[in-house]
């Protein structure tokens, strides 16, 4: 995480150095956290804390993410069976799902 916070950041203002920089930014999926510290909501030194401590916790989960191409209304029938172990985690798109929880239930499914 903390890489590729950097590599973010690097490319973000090489862009704006050639005068490509913009209004707005967004991110997704840790990138969001990039995003706040480029529109200013974060000095470097707290962003990179936050970043740090992201990236810390993504590694001691023991969860799995399931990307899947299907409408929401036939995945949340499969997940209601899991009793908490697996849950819908974004919708990227009208058939773009992410599913997460625990690995042997993302496994099972």
């Amino acid at each position: 995480m903390p890489a590729r916070f950097a590599s973010q950041v690097a490319l973000y203002r090489m862009a704006e150095s050639v005068g490509q920089g913009h209004d707005y930014v967004m991110g997704y999926a840790g990138g969001e956290l990039t995003a706040a510290y480029i529109a200013g909501l974060w000095s470097l030194l707290d962003a990179c804390g936050l970043v740090a401590e992201y990236g810390r916790l993504q590694s001691i989960m023991d969860s799995a993410t399931l990307f899947v191409t299907s409408d929401v209304d036939d995945v949340l029938p499969l997940l209601t069976k899991t009793v908490g172990r697996l849950r819908l985690a974004a919708i990227d798109g009208t058939k773009s799902l992410a599913i997460s929880g625990d690995e042997s239930a993302v496994n099972e499914l």
